[in-house]
């Protein structure tokens, strides 16, 4: 699986996969948060994507949710959201 920098996981979400689309924050300029200080933003290439969802295919893993990682990944246009959530379907 392609991270760039931590994931943020709710204890009870333990079971639930994370896909990384975006890495940094693109504001990345609030004072009371370093949680992405050290990731400069970027979208990931859906190459990766793919790569990362053939991988959660294939190891077996029972998924019921599959949580969009990086901090702004609703910042990416409707078509490459759309395109995302065809390939998880």
């Amino acid at each position: 699986m392609h991270f760039s920098c931590g994931i943020v996981r709710p204890p009870y979400e333990a079971g639930s996969c994370f896909l990384q689309v975006t890495s940094g924050c693109s504001h990345n300029k609030c004072r009371f948060c370093t949680f992405y200080k050290e990731a400069p933003f970027a979208v990931s290439p859906e190459r990766e994507i793919r790569e990362d969802l053939q991988e959660i295919r294939d190891s077996g893993w029972k998924v019921n949710r599959i949580f969009l990682q990086g901090a702004d990944p609703f910042l990416l246009s409707y078509g490459r959201l759309k395109r995302i959530m065809d390939l998880i379907k």
